[in-house]
């Protein structure tokens, strides 16, 4: 009953995370999901509108930038870099309990995730855990070395952690 208990209280995707540990998986994609367990922060979000400073900055800048569904690496890229202040940060987040790899961004010390409140009208009630946040010039380093505007995870994870 204990192991039950604690299962039910740990966060859905630290438990998942822990449970691939356990598999036999080669050694380059153990070590991924042990550093993704160590790096693992669950963040809260909130609507942009929750900070009257924010709140101006962003709705400025969905005047001149659309939001697409089905795009949060492009959106949270586009706000990031367009918005003085603004992080990048890529994590996953639950849909109907199954952790789905995800960006949204970051202002001050406030989490909010333009793809979802803007398009699905939804700011997600569900758990958002952070791996990393990129500020503009680190985010701009890797879509010009990669070529698009994200995900980046992977080669965050190759330049900062394996070298």
């Amino acid at each position: 009953m204990k192991h039950l208990k604690n299962y039910i209280n740990e966060s859905s995707i630290k438990s998942m995370l822990k449970n691939l540990i356990k598999l036999n998986l080669g050694e380059a994609q153990l070590n991924f999901y042990k550093w993704k367990l160590k790096s693992y922060k669950s963040v809260k979000i909130v609507s942009y509108k929750s900070d009257p400073q924010l709140k101006i900055l962003i709705d400025k800048h969905l005047i001149r930038n659309k939001i697409n569904l089905k795009d949060c690496y492009t959106n949270s890229f586009d706000c990031a870099n367009k918005v003085q202040g603004v992080s990048y940060i890529e994590g996953e987040f639950l849909v109907h309990g199954v952790p789905i790899e995800h960006a949204w961004n970051k202002y001050k010390n406030i989490y909010f995730d333009l793809t979802s409140e803007v398009l699905l009208n939804d700011i997600k009630k569900s758990e958002y855990v952070k791996y990393i946040e990129l500020d503009t010039k680190n985010l701009m380093k890797y879509a010009l070395k990669l070529g698009y505007k994200g995900p980046f995870i992977s080669e965050y994870y190759d330049e900062n952690i394996l070298k």
